[in-house]
């Protein structure tokens, strides 16, 4: 009896010292992460280091924007009346340049001709080829051959059937331009549907100006943006002259343009950005530009935000700017990566 009451005693002990093992366990680990996010929050982790793979880049080209006029004075006019920061470091985006590929006029050919244009091309070159519509001569189809860029051009200013105003529809006019760029095979996958922006136009003594009302408008302008990239828009430099749009009514589209680069999304790397404060007295001093012609030299900062600036002309990667936004739409744009991983040429 003696020896099983001793044999219990010591099963008791045994459980108790692991129970006592297991909690002291618990609360060490409780402390040690508990201390560890105390150190993080006084002393945080440094973020990784910038990429820098593509190393110096190119400078950004701001020849398609506008210039501010002489004297122009950048005022801060934000909410808080501070500048804000984002962060050190940005992604810049390799992009693709076109290359010429066997059969690629045979392409375009094809393509125009679902788009109407059935008759062989007027002219080609080494980079593009133009059609004329067989049924409107002032029609006019410009196709890079290599580039896949589009330029859709008409008289339509004076086509007694555009005048006529019909209230057109914002819908039927983008399922126009829509079905003109499907026909000639353009690559819309990353400017989603949602994304579409319209202006209205009337047409008044031959000029192309924006209308007031649904009864007066002749034409219907529709813009196609591109896809945000890690939740950071992509602007272009002139606000006036969007790189994706077509310009149609119920009907017909009378004008159209496709500009687009082959950004590699999954190809980037990370660059320091400098601070915005920086790139505000860069921009006083002429480094950068408009997204439209200014009417005032009085420029009031309301927001400003990161983006990222594609342009028609050639570009090897795509970089980040700071966009200054004032009033009216009007906008101030230059870049965002430490002066010294830009090209000084």
């Amino acid at each position: 009896m003696t020896t099983l009451t001793t044999t219990i005693s010591i099963y008791k002990k045994l459980i108790y010292w692991t129970i006592g093992a297991i909690v002291v366990s618990i609360i060490i680990l409780i402390l040690f992460r508990l201390g560890g996010t105390i150190k993080n929050q006084l002393i945080p982790t440094p973020p990784s280091p910038a990429t820098i793979a593509f190393r110096v880049l190119p400078k950004l080209d701001f020849s398609e924007g506008y210039e501010p006029l002489v004297g122009t004075r950048f005022l801060i006019e934000t909410i808080s009346g501070d500048l804000p920061s984002f962060g050190e470091k940005a992604k810049v985006f390799e992009i693709k340049n076109p290359i010429s590929k066997f059969g690629d006029l045979e392409k375009v050919i094809n393509n125009a001709k679902r788009a109407g244009f059935s008759n062989p091309p007027i002219k080609i070159t080494n980079e593009i080829a133009i059609f004329e519509d067989p049924k409107d001569n002032s029609r006019i189809l410009t196709v890079g051959t290599i580039s896949g860029s589009i330029a859709l051009k008409s008289s339509y200013l004076t086509n007694p059937v555009i005048i006529t105003p019909n209230s057109q529809s914002q819908r039927k006019a983008q399922e126009k331009v829509s079905g003109f760029f499907g026909q000639l095979k353009v690559p819309l996958q990353f400017f989603p549907e949602e994304s579409i922006t319209f202006e209205e136009y009337k047409i008044e003594n031959g000029i192309l100006e924006k209308s007031v009302s649904q009864s007066t408008t002749n034409l219907v302008k529709v813009i196609f943006n591109n896809l945000d990239l890690d939740e950071i828009p992509i602007i272009n430099p002139d606000g006036e002259n969007p790189l994706v749009w077509g310009l149609a009514n119920d009907s017909i589209v009378v004008s159209a343009q496709f500009v687009s680069n082959d950004i590699q999304r999954h190809r980037f790397s990370t660059y320091p950005l400098r601070g915005v404060d920086l790139a505000l007295e860069d921009l006083r001093r002429g480094n950068g530009a408009l997204n439209k012609k200014p009417n005032s030299n009085t420029f009031p900062i309301r927001k400003v935000q990161l983006a990222y600036l594609e342009t028609k002309g050639e570009q090897e990667y795509l970089q980040p700017v700071y966009v200054f936004e004032s009033d009216n739409g009007l906008i101030a744009y230059t870049s965002a990566v430490k002066d010294t991983f830009i090209s000084k040429d």
